[in-house]
C-alpha cells in the first residue's frame, strides 16, 4: 500500500510483507497524521519510524502501543495524554528529539534496548522505561550529569542492565562514583560501560579503587582527563587502549 501526496511533498509509506507492517511517517501534517492514527492504531507494527513532526500523546500512544521497534528523529513531543499507555516495543531509538517530559504517560516497560542521541535528558525522562532494559545508550546529549547518574544507579528500575553507554555528556567524577558503586541497581549485571568524553578528572587508580561492579569487563574512559603511571600500569597488568582525540 502506497500513499503519496505530491501537493505537499509529504508521504506515508506502508509496506506489508508476510503480514508485517513497516510504517514511516515523515513531515506529515495533522490531517495525515490523523489518517495514519485511525488506520494503524492498536495494530501490530514491526517497525515504526516517525520523523520531522510534532506529535501529541494520543496519536503517539495509539501508534506505539503494539510496535516492536520504534524510531523517532527530529520529533517534538506535545501534550501529555491523560491515559497511561504501555507499549510492547522492545527497541526504541530517539535522535534529536525535544520535550521528552511529554512522554510521561507513554510507558516503554517492555523495552530491552534504548538508544537516545542528541536528546536533552532529565532525571524523570528515564521513568518511561522498565526493568527489562538490557542495553541503554545516551550519547551526545551533553545533559546527563551527576543527578541523572545517581538516579540511574540507585533509583532506576534497570536491574537487568548489561550495557550502559553515556558518552559525550557532563558526568564528573562524583557522578562516576555513583555508577561504579556496589549499591547500584545494575551492579551485578553490568558488563560494559562507556563514559567517553565526559568531565571526569582523576587518576586511573583512584577510579579503579572505587570500582565495585563484579561483572564489569569493559570500562571506556577515553577522552577524559585521566592520569596514570605507565610503570604501575605494567606492574598491575592493565591493558590501556588509547583513542585519537577528535
Amino acid at each position: 500500500m502506497w500513499h503519496y501526496y505530491p501537493d505537499y511533498n509529504q508521504w506515508i509509506f506502508n509496506y506489508i510483507l508476510n503480514k508485517e507492517i513497516y510504517l514511516v511517517l515523515d513531515e506529515v501534517n495533522m490531517r495525515r497524521l490523523t489518517f495514519a492514527y485511525n488506520m494503524f492504531r492498536n495494530r501490530k507494527i514491526k517497525y515504526l519510524k516517525i520523523m520531522n513532526v510534532n506529535i501529541s500523546g494520543m496519536y503517539l500512544n495509539g501508534l506505539v502501543a503494539n510496535s516492536e521497534r520504534v524510531c523517532f528523529k527530529n520529533v517534538v513531543f506535545q501534550n501529555i495524554h491523560r491515559e497511561v499507555s504501555k507499549s510492547e516495543c522492545k527497541y526504541v531509538t530517539m535522535k534529536s528529539c525535544a520535550n521528552l517530559q511529554h512522554l510521561d504517560h507513554t510507558k516503554f516497560t517492555a523495552c530491552e534496548q534504548a538508544n537516545l542521541v542528541r536528546c536533552e535528558i532529565l532525571r524523570d525522562n528515564l521513568k518511561i522505561f522498565g526493568e527489562k532494559m538490557k542495553i541503554l545508550t545516551i550519547r551526545r546529549t551533553f545533559s546527563v550529569d551527576g543527578i541523572v547518574a545517581k538516579y540511574m544507579a540507585f533509583d532506576s528500575p534497570f536491574k537487568n542492565l548489561t550495557v550502559l553507554d553515556l558518552s559525550y555528556n557532563q558526568i564528573e567524577f562524583s557522578g562516576l562514583v555513583f555508577l561504579l558503586h556496589k549499591g547500584a541497581v545494575f551492579a551485578n549485571t553490568l558488563r560494559k560501560m562507556s563514559l567517553e568524553r565526559n568531565l571526569v578528572i582523576n587518576s586511573l587508580f583512584q577510579i579503579i579503587s572505587r570500582l565495585q561492579l563484579p561483572m564489569i569487563e569493559y570500562l571506556d574512559l577515553n577522552l577524559n582527563q585521566i592520569e596514570w603511571d605507565e610503570e604501575e600500569v605494567r606492574q598491575r597488568g592493565y591493558n590501556i587502549v588509547r583513542k585519537i582525540r577528535e
